[in-house]
């Protein structure tokens, strides 16, 4: 992967996501609202939150999933666990299976978010795009 950190000093500048106009043409599919969010909903937390949030959900009767990195979780946390790998380069990458995995059996996916940092500011993007809640 190649970050905007990374461009900047070959560039002399500073990189960042043009926004299209409003009301304006999107130059791309990944550019528009809440694409390839999954069909049920998604939170976006900090992982000390999520299984708060979880426990919440359960009392109103609706099936969380947690989405996290490896070593996040424990095992026997009392809700089910979606590992997204080591790192957020791994988390990036298992994020849209993630969400077609679990669409199907849950009612609100539960994600992590990770630091807008390197790889980090795109998979943010994209969690943020998909979330119902932030």
């Amino acid at each position: 992967f190649i970050t905007p950190e990374d461009l900047e000093p070959l560039i002399g500048e500073t990189v960042y996501a043009v926004k299209p106009p409003e009301g304006g043409r999107v130059a791309s599919p990944g550019m528009k609202y809440r694409h390839y969010a999954p069909l049920c909903d998604m939170e976006l937390l900090p992982a000390e939150e999520l299984l708060v949030r979880a426990g919440e959900l359960k009392k109103k009767g609706l099936k969380a999933v947690l989405l996290a990195k490896e070593g996040v979780m424990a095992e026997d946390c009392g809700y089910p666990v979606y590992v997204m790998g080591p790192n957020d380069i791994s988390y990036a990458s298992l994020l849209y299976k993630a969400f077609r995995d679990c669409e199907k059996d849950f009612d609100v996916i539960l994600a992590q978010s990770v630091s807008e940092e390197g790889v980090g500011r795109a998979l943010m993007n994209r969690l943020k795009k998909a979330a119902a809640l932030i």
